[in-house]
């Protein structure tokens, strides 16, 4: 799907939560609100207390993740993959 001038492009933007997600929060602070954060976790712990310093950003949204070898990586790639296919910007 192409967007016309009229249409605003959302990007999103898909971060592996398990590797520097403290250094991470900084920069998610920093994006305005009409772009959307999607951060994948495969620690449960470390996804609540992300989801507690982050619950007043709308537009940040976190996810767990089965562990497994690569598991975060591959579901961001999946993700990212599915949207580049369907034309969306991420």
């Amino acid at each position: 799907m192409k967007a016309t001038k009229n249409q605003l492009i959302k990007k999103v933007i898909l971060v592996d939560g398990d590797n520097h997600i403290r250094e991470g929060e900084k920069g998610i602070h920093n994006i305005p609100k009409n772009q959307e954060v999607k951060v994948y976790f495969s620690q449960e712990g470390a996804k609540s207390k992300f989801d507690k310093r982050t619950k007043n950003r709308t537009n940040v949204s976190s996810y767990y993740v089965k562990p497994g070898n690569q598991a975060v990586d591959n579901r961001i790639k999946s993700e990212a993959g599915q949207r580049y296919s369907n034309g969306e910007s991420v």
